[in-house]
């Protein structure tokens, strides 16, 4: 553990407190977090402070959920100096409290630049970050969620990819192609969610889960001859096609793009369409439905409207009469 994985997580989970009337420090510090050992490896790192569990209300229950919160406490004048000396150099979030606490524990050299590493974004990550499986879109998806939109830029701007979204809170999401490449660098340092990601890596090492890596066995030449065959000859659809390649629809919409392959138009592709044609007995059942319902008032003139707004919309034809 390093310190710039603390002032990360610390950015997420933390807390600085300012106490006029207190008797041990004028500036405290709080970490609270449900997996306890986390907390347990900070306080072996950084050697001070104290951890509890947040107080149950009569039903066993804490006021964030079902889960049991516990909480690393640091009130000590030297301890709370020296934590926030050492997580000044990495702290963005936090920073001008960080900074604030310094000062009124009378400390003066701090580096008011942030640095950004792999450290502090696997300890950011293990309080803000998640990473999930879509079974719709089968694909793994890494989200990082805060409120400082500034961390988030940063953290962006350090990695190089990334989707940023600010609505009510900021999100920065990693999508597939990169996904690989952010595991390998936190995975050393990555503590709460370290299962999931080794999970993950394990997956999407060989990419042999992920369908579209399917069609990788075909050169482009076979593979442009098979969807040629399938779509001009067979008189497949292009989600057919997909499905029976067990692929995405988009793979072989992109293919279709990139190969340059004619597509059918709406009237070609109408004409290839089987239409549900109704039995005898449904049709008879249809029209006596369609005359009983026309015995009704209101029916009646909501259908009349509909046939004069239609009749009124046709365009009219002149013909010409030759005397």
């Amino acid at each position: 553990m390093k310190w710039a994985y603390v002032a990360g997580f610390f950015d997420a989970e933390g807390s600085i407190g300012f106490y006029k009337r207190s008797v041990r420090s004028p500036v405290g510090i709080i970490i609270s977090n449900t997996n306890e050992k986390v907390l347990q490896d900070i306080r072996n790192f950084v050697g001070v402070g104290h951890i509890y569990e947040r107080h149950l209300d009569r039903l066993g229950l804490n006021h964030f959920g079902k889960k049991s919160v516990y909480v690393l406490h640091i009130n000590s004048i030297e301890e709370v100096k020296n934590f926030l000396k050492n997580i000044s150099r990495f702290s963005v979030v936090k920073k001008e409290k960080v900074v604030k606490g310094l000062k009124i524990l009378g400390y003066s050299n701090f580096n008011r630049q942030s640095e950004m590493n792999w450290d502090y974004i696997a300890g950011f990550f293990d309080g803000d970050g998640s990473i999930s499986f879509s079974k719709m879109h089968k694909q793994w998806l890494i989200t990082i969620t805060n409120k400082n939109e500034k961390v988030l830029k940063q953290i962006r701007n350090f990695i190089k990819f990334g989707k940023l979204y600010f609505y009510d809170i900021g999100r920065l999401q990693i999508h597939m192609q990169n996904i690989l490449f952010f595991i390998t660098n936190i995975l050393n340092e990555s503590l709460v969610n370290k299962s999931k990601l080794i999970k993950c890596f394990d997956e999407l090492k060989d990419r042999k889960w992920y369908p579209n890596y399917k069609l990788k066995k075909f050169s482009k030449e076979e593979l442009k001859q098979i969807l040629e065959e399938r779509y001009h000859q067979k008189k497949l659809s292009i989600r057919k096609i997909a499905k029976e390649l067990g692929v995405t629809y988009n793979a072989i919409f992109r293919y279709f793009i990139e190969f340059g392959i004619t597509r059918r138009n709406y009237s070609e592709s109408q004409k290839l369409i089987k239409h549900y044609k109704h039995s005898e007995e449904a049709k008879q059942k249809i029209s006596e439905a369609r005359k009983k319902n026309w015995k009704v008032p209101e029916y009646r003139n909501k259908m009349l409207k509909i046939l004069e707004k239609a009749r009124k919309a046709r365009p009219v034809t002149k013909v010409q009469i030759s005397e």
